[in-house]
């Protein structure tokens, strides 16, 4: 959206692409994700000075999702989930890389 404020108005675009395979391996049931992401800020400046045709980031990541669908209790199951992430940006203190590893439960039903 766009508003009168300097550095309010941006457009982002991403695409998101999920599996999961139709059959547990062993006791573990598996699915990932890949996606990426494009953003643009206009009129973006920085420390009072405008940045050349404002600010854009490309951000690509992938994620493993593992379900232990053997270790449930009352229809929720243990997953874990490891991603990284990736993010390239003409402003370069917003480059980044971020790896994660996340424990949790998750629903079977």
């Amino acid at each position: 959206f766009d508003t009168v404020i300097a550095g309010r108005s941006s457009t982002m675009v991403g695409a998101q692409v999920s599996y999961s395979l139709g059959q547990p391996i062993g006791p573990v049931s598996v699915s990932g994700t890949l996606g990426l992401q494009n953003s643009q800020i206009n009129g973006y400046t920085l420390a009072g000075i405008d940045v050349p045709g404002g600010k854009t980031d490309k951000t690509g990541y992938a994620e493993l999702q593992l379900r232990f669908n053997d270790v449930s209790y009352a229809g929720f199951a243990p997953e874990l989930r490891i991603r990284h992430q990736r993010t390239k940006s003409n402003v370069s203190r917003f480059d980044a890389r971020e790896s994660s590893v996340t424990m949790g439960i998750a629903s079977k039903f």
